[in-house]
C-alpha cells in the first residue's frame, strides 16, 4: 500500500473547497481533530470535501463509535475520500455513517482509495457531479 509522507496528524487546505487529513497514529482516539475541523470549516467558509489518510491507523478506539458523531457534522462535507482503510475501519465508517443518516445527521458520498492520487480523482469526480446536479 502506498502511503503519503506527513508530519502526523496534519490538516491541511487542497485548493479552495478541499481538505486533507493526514492520521499517523496507530489508534485515533489519540488524534484531537475537532478544533481544527471548525477553523477549517470558517476559513473556507462552507462544506468542503476531505480527504482522510489511514495508512498508519490500525484503530479507530474502542470509544470512536460514541464520540464521533458529537464531533463531526455532516453539513460540513461535501463528500470524503478515506485513503489505505483496513477492512476493519471500513465497517467502523460505514456504521458511523449510517448512525449519522439514521439520527438526521444528514449524508454525504464517501469512497475509498489506495492513495492520494486517486483520492484527489475521486474528489474531483464528486465535485463535477455535484456541479451537474446542481
Amino acid at each position: 500500500m502506498q502511503t503519503t509522507s506527513a508530519p502526523p496528524h496534519t490538516l491541511e487546505a487542497h485548493g479552495t473547497d478541499t481538505l486533507i487529513l493526514r492520521l499517523n497514529a496507530a489508534d485515533l482516539a489519540s488524534v484531537d481533530v475537532p478544533g481544527a475541523f471548525q477553523e477549517k470549516v470558517r476559513e473556507l467558509g462552507g462544506p468542503f470535501f476531505l480527504i482522510v489518510d489511514l495508512s498508519d491507523v490500525k484503530s479507530l478506539g474502542a470509544d470512536a463509535g460514541n464520540t464521533a458523531p458529537s464531533l463531526v457534522k455532516a453539513e460540513w462535507f461535501r463528500g470524503i475520500a478515506y485513503v489505505n482503510a483496513s477492512r476493519t475501519i471500513k465497517v467502523m465508517i460505514k456504521v458511523f455513517n449510517l448512525g449519522m443518516y439514521l439520527a438526521g445527521q444528514g449524508d454525504f458520498p464517501y469512497e475509498y482509495a489506495k492513495s492520494l492520487d486517486e483520492a484527489l480523482g475521486i474528489v474531483d469526480r464528486m465535485r463535477a457531479e455535484q456541479l451537474k446536479s446542481a
